[in-house]
């Protein structure tokens, strides 16, 4: 179908959230027994067939209708041949059903639901759209260049059967991430955790004790602070895991599975990932592992970007010193 307006950066965004959205419904069906989810994925999906419908009425028929509601946009559309008008008041009504009578749809009620509204999408994307929607990626969501230029080669490799060269991309991309947030940690935990001297189980005020029993006291003193300073570093290091550990909520069950089956790779003090392709933990280069990492990177990646609000630091004046990502 010609359309009136190209598929530009901001449509391709749009369609990009709208997949967003589609997956984040779906999640909410998987292994899941609280009912209150199930009014969720409606939401969700049927927002995300919402945005879609706004896009395809834009670039067709050149007008802007995302202030209109949706139903009306279906009406418009109804006259387009093979469009599917009944499929789509189906997912409304559902979700209109949540807004306005506070109906609590059942589990198989909503997998008919997720699975009507992903062959709309298809077809919206196929046949009024000119697109492929499983083609559609994610990682344009993404916010950090680096990151998202390094993950948009581990999809690429990933697409094209290179499953090897996926999962090292990818790991390397998710390390990228670990780094940022590392970094962030670094001037929000250390001036939390002081140390433990204050708590008085410091190796050092133990030993001063017993100074006039010790031959050395100089050399048992300057042992006793490296203690106490490795064991500090240990408590940062526990406490900048635990705070990433906290913003991944429920993805942790899958991050262990990530840590499980990813090669080892380290976070070097130049800022860049090092991969050890001698040392892979025996993985297995296949199709299935490679998407469960980069799935699992893109939705974790995602999930916290979207939290990190700029922190400013500024002076007395008002001026910004500095800015933390």
């Amino acid at each position: 179908m010609k359309l009136l307006k190209p598929i530009n950066a901001l449509e391709l965004k749009r369609l990009t959230y709208s997949k967003f959205l589609f997956n984040k419904g779906s999640s909410y069906l998987t292994g899941n027994t609280t009912e209150s989810y199930f009014n969720i994925a409606i939401i969700l999906l049927s927002n995300s067939l919402e945005i879609m419908l706004q896009v395809m009425t834009y670039c067709r028929s050149g007008e802007d209708m995302s202030d209109k509601p949706i139903s009306e946009i279906n009406k418009n559309n109804k006259k387009i041949v093979n469009y599917p008008f009944n499929k789509i008041e189906k997912v409304i009504k559902a979700r209109n059903a949540i807004y306005h009578s506070a109906s609590l749809h059942t589990y198989f009620t909503c997998l008919d639901i997720k699975e009507i509204t992903e062959r709309c999408l298809i077809q919206i994307c196929k046949e009024y759209l000119n697109t492929d929607f499983q083609k559609i990626s994610l990682v344009l969501l993404i916010h950090d260049k680096k990151i998202r230029e390094t993950l948009k080669k581990s999809e690429e490799s990933l697409n094209t059967g290179k499953y090897e060269k996926s999962i090292y991309e990818c790991c390397e991309g998710f390390g990228y991430f670990e780094l940022r947030l590392s970094k962030r940690s670094n001037y929000q935990i250390n001036n939390l955790i002081y140390g433990i001297n204050d708590h008085n189980v410091s190796w050092n005020k133990m030993v001063s004790k017993y100074l006039a029993e010790i031959k050395s006291p100089m050399l048992i003193e300057s042992f006793s602070k490296h203690i106490d300073e490795m064991v500090n570093k240990k408590l940062e290091t526990i406490a900048k895991k635990f705070d990433f550990m906290l913003q991944l909520g429920d993805l942790y069950e899958d991050y262990k599975h990530f840590l499980s089956i990813t090669p080892l790779y380290h976070k070097l003090l130049i800022d860049e990932i090092s991969i050890d392709k001698k040392n892979k933990r025996k993985i297995k280069f296949d199709k299935n592992n490679a998407e469960f990492i980069f799935n699992f990177c893109i939705n974790s990646i995602l999930k916290i970007e979207s939290k990190l609000r700029p922190i400013e630091i500024k002076a007395l004046s008002g001026e910004v010193i500095k800015t933390i990502e």
